[in-house]
């Protein structure tokens, strides 16, 4: 089958296409019909019994056909009368290929910062899961810490208390004790006292 040298844009419709217009033809691929007319540019037409696509009409089928070969056949003729030249096709074929490795090297660089993205969110979430557990274990132990420094504080004001009670009793146990002592040198006196008046008389 002849190739076009210019690339044809894809009907829309492909298999579905009922068109017969030849501007159509000449303007859209239809891959489905070009299968079927290879080797059949100049013989009669073909049909084969199975199709690799859903066809219910087959008048319509051959007609679409009939068109295209006649497209194809002026495309074939035209192409002979200008031959591309050998250095163009392979400054195609060059252009292409490094159209393909520039594609090829975008798609690595995308996978590549792709990586690199997942890889840093990943490292991320690992640091902010570190940091929310060193920030719980700081207000745990500053908790720890507060509550020690309360419990102390409880200890010594309860340690506070108890020795004021205890040097309060002590006062009061002296007090009595001097106030005791006190009662027993006036009674002293006063009957050493009454004891001497008593001689005098």
């Amino acid at each position: 089958m002849a190739m076009s040298s210019t690339v044809k844009k894809r009907c829309p419709f492909m298999e579905k296409c009922y068109r017969k217009n030849p501007i159509h033809f000449s303007k859209m691929s239809h891959p489905h019909l070009e299968k079927l007319l290879i080797n059949q540019l100049d013989g009669t037409i073909e049909i084969p019994e199975v199709l690799h696509f859903a066809c219910n009409d087959h008048s319509q089928l051959l007609d679409q056909l009939k068109v295209l070969r006649m497209v194809l056949r002026k495309e074939r003729e035209k192409n002979q009368d200008n031959p591309l030249p050998i250095s163009s096709l392979s400054s195609e074929i060059q252009s292409l290929s490094t159209a393909t490795s520039d594609i090829k090297e975008n798609l690595k660089e995308k996978v590549e910062r792709h990586k690199n993205a997942m890889i840093q969110k990943r490292q991320d979430k690992q640091i902010d899961a570190e940091a929310q557990a060193l920030s719980k274990a700081l207000i745990n132990k500053e908790c720890e810490s507060s509550e020690g420094t309360k419990a102390k504080k409880r200890s010594q004001e309860s340690f506070s208390a108890a020795f004021v009670t205890k040097k309060m009793k002590r006062m009061s146990i002296e007090s009595s004790n001097h106030a005791k002592d006190s009662q027993q040198n006036i009674s002293d006196s006063q009957s050493s006292f009454t004891s001497n008046e008593q001689n005098a008389s």
